[in-house]
């Protein structure tokens, strides 16, 4: 996805790039260039892609390709899920 498909799919999820970063304990601003491509953060990339209720690897495709990178990924995601749902 590109960077306003994946802005477009937050909203549509009604969930914001702050209410990201939250969940990863980092800034709005860390979140912004992830989704730009400018940063890379694993445990960030994993949480939006739960958000949208997508898989890792098709919300950023050019950086997950490889088999164990997605697998850690996804224990990634589960682990943001858990910890939302704690709250």
């Amino acid at each position: 996805m590109d960077p306003v498909q994946i802005k477009n799919a937050l909203k549509d999820a009604g969930i914001s790039q702050s209410d990201i970063a939250r969940a990863c304990r980092v800034t709005p601003g860390h979140v912004h260039r992830v989704i730009l491509g400018m940063s890379i953060s694993h445990p960030v990339q994993a949480v939006i892609a739960a958000a949208i209720e997508r898989p890792v690897e098709e919300v950023f495709p050019k950086r997950y390709s490889s088999k164990r990178s997605v697998a850690r990924i996804r224990e990634l995601a589960r682990v943001a899920e858990d910890a939302r749902a704690a709250r």
